[in-house]
């Protein structure tokens, strides 16, 4: 027999996962957006303890489905073949969990375009440079290095 309400906790802590996830995301995209170079720098600690407890709950949830017989098993699968007591729930969960996930890649992809708008800015700047290099104190320097060779460094 199949241990659903096992299941359905765990996917419940899954989905909460992806809800600080998500919230973390929207922010280092305030971030990136702002071009808050110091906050984004200080969020990294957290991003990194976020992808570690990711893969930790992936572990987990293969090895729970593996236990429970759904292994080879999707989770439409896993929702028709369950008593009917549990598959409102079993459904529910597995819409929250779909929602946040989506919604998590929606926004890591929008942070993505924001940085290469502003990496393709700044190439665009650098290629239009025309050898002057601001010093320290504001003045300008002449410099006989050319874009190309900047572009290697």
């Amino acid at each position: 027999m199949h241990n659903y309400k096992l299941i359905i906790d765990f996917f419940g802590q899954y989905t909460d996962h992806y809800v600080e996830l998500l919230d973390f995301e929207n922010k280092k995209l305030k971030y990136i957006i702002s071009n808050d170079v110091k906050e984004l720098s200080n969020c990294l600690g957290k991003e990194q303890a976020l992808i570690m407890k990711g893969k930790n709950l992936e572990v987990k949830r293969i090895e729970l489905l593996k236990k429970e017989g759904f292994a080879d098993s999707s989770f439409g699968e896993m929702i028709q073949s369950a008593p009917d007591e549990y598959k409102d729930k079993l459904q529910s969960v597995f819409s929250d969990l779909s929602k946040y996930v989506l919604e998590v890649k929606r926004i890591n992809d929008e942070a993505m375009n924001v940085v290469r708008v502003k990496l393709n800015s700044i190439e665009n700047k650098l290629s239009h440079n025309s050898g002057e290099i601001y010093n320290d104190k504001g003045g300008r320097n002449h410099t006989a290095m050319s874009v190309s060779m900047t572009k290697n460094v």
